[in-house]
C-alpha cells in the first residue's frame, strides 16, 4: 500500500480536505463506513448516508475532486489520473469496498454525460455547500478522502 500511503500523506492537513489511512481490523464489518468517517473527524448518522460504488467509479471520483471545483467545475475527470487512482485503490485488494455520499452514476458510464437518470445527487456529510469523496476499506485497512467546498 505504498502508493495509497503516499497519497494520504500528500493530502493530509490540507484545507478543505480530510484524508485518513489506518488500521480498522478491530472494527466490525457493518460499522466500517461510519467508523472511518468518524476517524477523519466527521459525524455521519448511519451507513444509510452512503452508497456502495465500484472501484472504477471511486477512482474517477478521486480524479475529479483533485482537479475540478465542486461548485464551479464541470463534472468530468482526467482519464489518465483516474487510471492512476484505480491502480492505487487496487492496493486494497480484490475484496475491498468503496463508498461515497453519492452514487456518481455519471462516472459509471464510459462517456459521462448529465441526464436525469445520472444527475449528481448526494447526502452531505458536512455543513459545507458541497462535499464528496470516497471511503474505502478491506479487512484491516480503512481509507477516506473527503473534500468540502463553499460556493
Amino acid at each position: 500500500m505504498e502508493t495509497l500511503a503516499a497519497f494520504a500523506k500528500k493530502w493530509s492537513g490540507r484545507a478543505a480536505v480530510s484524508c485518513w489511512l489506518g488500521d480498522i481490523g478491530a472494527v466490525g464489518s457493518s460499522e466500517r463506513v461510519v467508523e472511518i468517517a468518524r476517524r477523519a473527524g466527521y459525524s455521519p448518522q448511519s451507513v444509510e448516508d452512503f452508497f456502495q460504488i465500484s472501484r472504477r467509479t471511486a477512482a474517477r471520483v478521486l480524479a475529479y475532486v483533485q482537479k475540478e471545483s465542486l461548485a464551479y467545475g464541470e463534472r468530468r475527470y482526467r482519464e489518465g489520473l483516474a487510471r492512476e487512482m484505480d491502480a492505487m485503490l487496487g492496493e486494497l485488494g480484490p475484496d475491498a469496498q468503496f463508498w461515497s455520499n453519492s452514487r456518481h452514476r455519471d462516472f459509471e458510464a464510459d462517456t459521462p454525460a448529465f441526464t436525469p437518470d445520472n444527475a449528481w445527487m448526494w447526502i452531505g456529510l458536512t455543513d459545507s455547500t458541497f462535499d464528496t469523496g470516497i471511503i474505502a476499506f478491506n479487512e484491516t485497512t480503512g481509507f477516506i478522502f473527503w473534500i468540502e467546498e463553499e460556493d
